[in-house]
């Protein structure tokens, strides 16, 4: 019996010695895989955040504060959801914890990301027309007709007649016919809050409550309305406020250079 049972300790102790190393071995593998997946999901939210400070320095240059509309962007009636518990990072949290934690700041800003690049997507970055000359900016300048000096709150894009007219952005007519001094005359609303505006247009290739995608053919150049020759009168307006065209498409051009 005395014999038996030291037999049966040291075959209990090789088996725990085993084990040990065994266990060892598991935590270092465990260790190993959790700093690989940390190391993955920095380099991850490390991409993102540099995406996302582009984007946001590109849509600046417009003039607009992509925070500001970011903050004002509804989704399904309800602004843009962000939240969870705050879990500090710090180096001696659980691998667990941490990891978590390091996830779900990566989500956040996924999140984020893609909120920036639908807001892009229908934003009017593009030129109205292929070939034309700036007969006057935005801003404040003298009347062509009776020279008063007046507010002027769109681009004047000089070109000849019959010139093909392009939408901006994707959206949807809102208004196609005669308005007043505008002669022929379209409204497109690209969501969230952004709409173009096209006068003294030849004709109108549109309808209201037409869909168009981005660069279709919506009108020909003219001189309808109150014009002194051929131009396309192109506005820009975000929230009801006019905004200046010119720097949109010049921060077009800088993105699809990139």
């Amino acid at each position: 019996s005395l014999e038996n049972a030291l037999a049966e300790r040291h075959e209990a102790r090789a088996l725990g010695e085993r084990l040990g190393r065994q266990v060892t071995e598991l935590k270092t593998t465990i260790t190993n895989l959790n700093d690989s997946e940390k190391d993955v999901v920095a380099r991850l939210t490390r991409e993102t955040s540099e995406e996302i400070n582009n984007l946001k320095t590109f849509i600046n240059r417009t003039g607009l504060k992509a925070e500001r509309i970011l903050a004002k962007i509804k989704k399904g009636g309800q602004k843009i959801g962000q939240g969870g518990p705050f879990v500090e990072l710090r180096p001696d949290s659980e691998p667990g914890e941490y990891l978590k934690a390091s996830i779900s700041n990566l989500d956040n800003r996924v999140v984020r990301l893609q909120s920036l690049k639908d807001l892009v997507a229908i934003m009017p970055l593009a030129a109205p027309m292929d070939y034309f000359s700036i007969s006057s900016h935005f801003g404040k300048r003298k009347d062509p007709i009776n020279r008063r000096w007046a507010m002027h709150y769109g681009l004047d894009l000089v070109g000849a007649k019959g010139t093909r007219v392009y939408v901006t952005a994707p959206g949807t007519v809102v208004k196609a016919g005669i308005k007043g001094k505008f002669g022929k005359f379209i409204e497109v609303d690209h969501g969230k809050g952004f709409k173009t505006r096209y006068g003294h247009l030849h004709k109108i290739l549109v309808k209201r409550g037409q869909k168009v995608d981005y660069r279709e053919k919506i009108g020909l150049l003219g001189n309808t309305g109150r014009s002194t020759g051929p131009h396309l009168h192109y506005e820009i307006v975000h929230n009801g406020k006019p905004r200046n065209p010119w720097r949109f498409i010049k921060a077009g051009r800088y993105v699809y250079k990139k």
